[in-house]
C-alpha cells in the first residue's frame, strides 16, 4: 500500500489528454483473496475503487475520478491455464498482451490478442 506522492501521481494519469485525478491510496494485491478483502472493506466504507492494469489506456479508463483506492494488478501477472485445443487461456488481470503469446511460442500459433505491434513501427 502506498500514499507516497510519486505513486499517487503515477496512478493519476494514463495516455489520454484528461487531467490527472489523484487517488487516496494505491494497493498492489498478489492474490484473489487480497482483492476480495480490499473490495469488501471498500464496499463497507463506500470508498471508490479503480482497477489499474498497465496505465496505457487511451480512453481514461483507469483514472480515479472519484479518488479512493487504485488497485494496481501488475503483480497479478500469471498465466493460470492454457487450453491449446481451444486457444483459451485463463490469466490473472495483470497479464500483458505481449505475454499472451508465450504459451504458443514454438507452435506456429499465436494469441488473437495481438492487437498492435509491441515495437514502434518504422516509416
Amino acid at each position: 500500500m502506498s500514499r507516497g506522492q510519486s505513486n499517487l501521481e503515477l496512478h493519476s494519469v494514463d495516455e489520454t489528454r484528461y487531467r490527472g485525478f489523484l487517488p487516496d491510496v494505491v494497493v498492489w494485491p498478489r492474490t484473489t483473496e487480497e482483492v476480495s478483502r480490499i473490495l469488501k472493506m471498500a464496499n463497507e466504507r463506500k470508498i471508490p475503487v479503480t482497477p489499474w492494469g498497465a496505465g496505457t489506456s487511451l480512453e481514461g479508463n483507469p483514472l480515479p475520478v472519484h479518488k479512493g483506492i487504485v488497485v494496481d494488478f501488475q503483480q497479478m501477472d500469471k498465466i493460470l491455464t492454457v487450453r491449446s485445443d481451444d486457444f483459451q487461456v485463463d490469466v490473472q488481470p495483470g497479464v500483458k498482451y505481449q505475454d499472451m503469446n508465450k504459451p504458443w511460442d514454438g507452435t506456429g500459433s499465436s494469441s488473437p490478442l495481438t492487437l498492435a505491434p509491441t515495437q514502434p513501427s518504422e516509416g
